[in-house]
């Protein structure tokens, strides 16, 4: 991996988005490395990752399909009527293509952080639930999600996916074939567990 300081990459960063995404990213940065730190994870990948999650956010939705494409994702329906997905795994593809990042624990974090995957490890987790809590996010379980995240990533992402995909159905939106596999293993996992019905 190239090595390149968190300034320095505060710098592309700042000149590829906007302000409220970069300004967003800065959070999303300050709330991972706190989660890393609570949760014995490498504070210096979680930084990282966390402030490249959203690399590719700020793309129009022709230009992450297309990009997405050309970088040689599948895509599915879902991501064609909503495009903004892709800037996660496209995000992960640039990253490392663009500024020759390539740890592959930072960038499944960034692949990671939208909708998930049926396994997440701690670092994942931070990324995925310190894009969620940063500072800027509230109402709805936001709150129990960001308490929980300080005391166990799991049962934070947990929380997290249950306000997630309520607010998916209650605003009559898509939802991404991964989201559905991630939630059936999460209630799967509780099953096997001896908490489920």
């Amino acid at each position: 991996m190239k090595k390149t300081s968190i300034e320095e990459l505060k710098i592309v960063l700042k000149k590829r988005l906007s302000k409220d995404s970069y300004e967003h990213s800065l959070r999303t940065m300050d709330i991972a490395i706190d989660l890393a730190d609570i949760h014995g994870v490498d504070t210096k990948k979680a930084a990282v990752a966390a402030l490249l999650h959203d690399y590719a956010r700020d793309l129009s939705g022709e230009e992450l399909i297309a990009s997405s494409r050309k970088a040689g994702h599948n895509i599915n329906w879902v991501e064609e009527r909503l495009p903004y997905l892709l800037h996660a795994p496209l995000g992960a593809t640039q990253v490392e293509t663009n500024l020759k990042i390539d740890d592959q624990d930072i960038l499944s974090a960034i692949r990671k952080h939208t909708y998930g995957a049926t396994q997440m490890n701690p670092l994942e987790l931070t990324v995925f639930l310190a894009d969620l809590i940063e500072p800027s996010r509230d109402g709805g379980r936001i709150g129990k999600v960001r308490d929980e995240a300080n005391v166990d990533l799991y049962k934070a992402f947990k929380l997290a996916y249950e306000y997630q995909i309520g607010k998916l159905v209650a605003q009559g939106r898509y939802i991404h074939p991964v989201t559905m596999e991630v939630w059936n293993k999460i209630v799967d996992m509780e099953y096997i567990h001896g908490s489920g019905n």
